[in-house]
């Protein structure tokens, strides 16, 4: 009597979602570190632009053009904070993926421990009716030889 485990569909459909909630955390990982390494970027920038900017000064650059590399260090600057942002959001959407992962992986591990315990249980079923095959046949051959060795089936010699 081969197994068959009724909830077999039900634990495909609770990998496919586990599998998909692996997915979306992994895009949202790489979303994150995209942002991350823009942000770095842009601070790299900034700062090159400020120090650019001091140097320009000391060697007795135009008002104008101090101006204009202000104004693009104060351009980075809201796009740093607008970027910082956009990552902030994204580490929610992450923990929100990671979350949904979590849950999706309990959920799939509660319908395999459920089909754990009912393997375990027929097994046990199986082996306890290969059991009492196995007294059946030892009694039936034990009366078999009991006839043979007494003289018939009712013990008369």
């Amino acid at each position: 009597m081969a197994f068959h485990f009724r909830l077999a569909p039900v634990l495909r459909h609770r990998k496919h979602v586990e599998d998909a909630a692996a997915l979306n955390l992994a895009r949202a990982n790489l979303r994150l570190e995209a942002l991350s390494r823009q942000l770095a970027r842009i601070c790299d920038e900034m700062a090159a632009r400020t120090r650019d900017i001091g140097a320009s000064a000391a060697r007795g650059a135009s008002g104008m053009e101090l101006r204009q590399k202000a104004d693009d260090v104060q351009t980075l600057d809201r796009w740093s904070g607008l970027t910082a942002a956009e990552a902030a959001a994204q580490r929610e959407e992450r923990e929100r993926a990671r979350q949904s992962l979590v849950e999706a992986s309990r959920s799939r591990e509660a319908i395999e421990r459920i089909e754990a315990s009912q393997r375990a249980a027929h097994a046990r079923e199986v082996e306890a009716m290969e059991r009492r095959r196995a007294d059946e046949v030892t009694a039936a051959s034990y009366l078999w030889r009991r006839a043979q060795t007494v003289g018939g089936p009712d013990g008369a010699r």
